[in-house]
C-alpha cells in the first residue's frame, strides 16, 4: 500500500467510526426520551430492507406492503354441505311445421317399395276419385308413369278406355284426362293416336290392318260399288298387308267375292259344322270379326280390335281376370275349382 492510499485509508476509517459514535450517542438520547426504546436508525432500517430484498420471491403475485404480516390460512380445510339442485324437467318438443308435414306424407309405394315424404310424390285424390275411395294411393307417380307406359305400349289399339289400376282389386280403368295427367308426354301421344284409331273404328268405312304386330287403322271407300273382282280389296297404308273389306279377312287372292260367296255356300255342311266348332264372332264392342281358334290356351285376343275375352263364354277379359263371377253362369271356369283360362290349352275342352 502506498503513502497515498494508507492516508485515504486511515482518514476513512476515522470519518467512519465518528460516524458510528455519533449515531450511538443519538440512540442513547433516543432511548432516554422514548422510556428505553430503542428507534431503528437510518442504517438498522437499509439493514433491514436489505436482509428483506435477500429472500426467495415466490412465483406469485406479491403485496407492495413488505412489512405487513397477514395471517396464516388454516391448513385444516372443510367440505360444505353442498345441496345437489332438483332436476329440471325436460320441456317437450314441438315437431315443426316441416317435420309434420313429414310424419303425415310418409308413404311406401306398393310397386317399387320406396318411401317417399313429400305428397306430390303421389297422385291427389282428387285426380283419381275412384281410385281414392276403394284404396290408399299407394303408388307413387313414377310407378304409375311406368305403368301406363307399359299398358299403351303392349296392348296398341286396343286401350282405349282399357288402361286398369295397377292395384288388383281396385277395377277402375283410366279416364282420357287421368291418362293425360299421369302419362308422360310420347305415352300420352300414342295412346291419343290409338283413341282417335278406335273412335274411327265406329264408321262402316273403317278397317283396322289384320296383320299381327301392325295396329294401324284406315277409312276405305269401295270403288264401283263392289261390283269389279278386286273392288273390295284394300291394303294397310302402314305395312302393305291386302285384306277383304267386305268379308274382312286377309284376301282371298284368285277369287272375287261373289266367288268367294259362292265357295263357302256350296262347302260342304261338315265344313259349315267345323266353322261353326272352331270360330267364334268377337265380342268386342263394333267388331264382330270371324276368330278362329288354333291351339294355345283359353285366353282369347282379338287382332283386329285387341279384345280380350274367354273363349269358351265370350266375356271380358277385364272382369273375369278380377273375378270369377264375370263369367257366363254356363261357363266351365265360373267354377272356384276350375283352373285358370292361362292354364287350358286345347281347341275344345275335351281336348284340355
Amino acid at each position: 500500500m502506498g503513502l497515498g492510499q494508507g492516508l485515504f485509508w486511515g482518514a476513512g476509517k476515522l470519518a467512519a467510526d465518528r460516524e458510528k459514535d455519533q449515531e450511538q450517542q443519538q440512540q442513547q438520547q433516543q432511548r432516554l426520551s422514548n422510556g428505553g426504546h430503542l428507534t431503528p436508525t437510518r442504517s438498522d432500517q437499509r439493514a433491514e430492507e436489505v436482509r428483506v430484498q435477500a429472500r426467495p420471491r415466490s412465483a406469485g403475485r406479491t403485496t407492495s406492503h413488505r412489512f405487513q404480516t397477514r395471517p396464516r390460512a388454516s391448513t385444516t380445510t372443510t367440505t360444505p354441505n353442498v345441496i345437489p339442485a332438483r332436476p329440471q324437467p325436460v320441456a317437450a318438443t314441438t315437431p315443426s311445421a316441416g317435420d309434420e308435414q313429414m310424419l303425415e306424407f310418409a308413404r311406401k309405394c306398393i310397386i317399387c317399395t320406396e318411401t317417399y315424404t313429400n305428397i306430390d310424390d303421389f297422385p291427389p285424390p282428387h285426380i283419381l276419385p275412384e281410385c281414392s275411395t276403394h284404396h290408399s294411393m299407394d303408388t307413387c307417380r313414377a310407378c304409375l308413369t311406368k305403368h301406363l307406359e307399359t299398358q299403351v305400349g303392349s296392348k296398341e289399339a286396343s286401350i282405349w278406355e282399357q288402361l286398369p289400376c295397377p292395384k288388383p282389386d281396385c277395377g277402375h280403368f283410366y279416364t282420357h284426362e287421368q291418362v293425360r295427367c299421369l302419362a308422360d308426354a310420347d305415352t300420352f301421344a300414342l295412346y291419343d293416336e290409338y283413341g282417335l284409331q278406335n273412335i274411327l273404328a265406329k264408321r262402316p268405312s273403317f278397317r283396322r290392318c289384320l296383320r299381327p304386330g301392325c295396329g294401324n287403322g284406315q277409312s276405305y271407300e269401295v270403288v264401283g260399288g263392289g261390283d269389279s273382282s278386286t273392288s273390295n280389296k284394300m291394303e294397310c297404308s302402314a305395312c302393305g298387308f291386302a285384306m277383304c273389306f267386305k268379308h274382312q279377312c286377309p284376301w282371298h287372292e284368285g277369287l272375287s267375292c261373289e266367288k268367294y260367296d259362292s265357295r263357302r255356300q256350296s262347302g260342304v255342311e261338315e265344313t259349315e259344322l267345323w266353322l261353326a266348332d272352331n270360330t267364334k264372332p268377337c265380342p268386342g264392342p263394333d267388331c264382330r270379326v270371324t276368330i278362329l281358334k288354333d291351339g294355345g290356351c283359353w285366353h282369347m285376343t282379338c287382332r283386329s280390335c285387341m279384345f280380350e275375352f274367354c273363349w269358351n263364354c265370350l266375356a271380358d277379359w277385364s272382369k273375369i281376370g278380377v273375378d270369377r263371377k264375370w263369367h257366363k253362369p254356363d261357363c266351365w271356369f265360373r267354377d272356384e275349382r276350375a283352373p285358370l283360362l292361362t292354364e287350358v290349352v286345347g281347341n275344345t275342352l275335351e281336348e284340355a
